[in-house]
């Protein structure tokens, strides 16, 4: 646990965090509509997609991929 004092946090990994945050709570939003059987209004199309379920999927892979960004500069490689 000797971390250098004042050593900077790679932005790449301030973002992957954030996005991280808002695809957890988005998908879990998503999952529990498709749970309940909520469908949006029949007006909208392309409802079948669900992209509020595929949608916070991708945000957290673009995560996980930042975030291993981020450490991999850290590394130096």
């Amino acid at each position: 646990m000797s971390k250098e004092p004042g050593r900077m946090v790679s932005i790449w990994t301030w973002s992957a965090l954030i996005l991280a945050v808002y695809g957890a709570l988005l998908l879990a939003a998503g999952l529990l509509r498709l749970a309940g059987n909520e469908a949006p209004p029949a007006t909208l199309k392309m409802t079948h997609l669900r992209a509020d379920v595929w949608w916070p999927a991708i945000m957290l892979a673009v995560s996980a991929a930042l975030f291993w960004a981020g450490r991999s500069g850290e590394r130096g490689g």
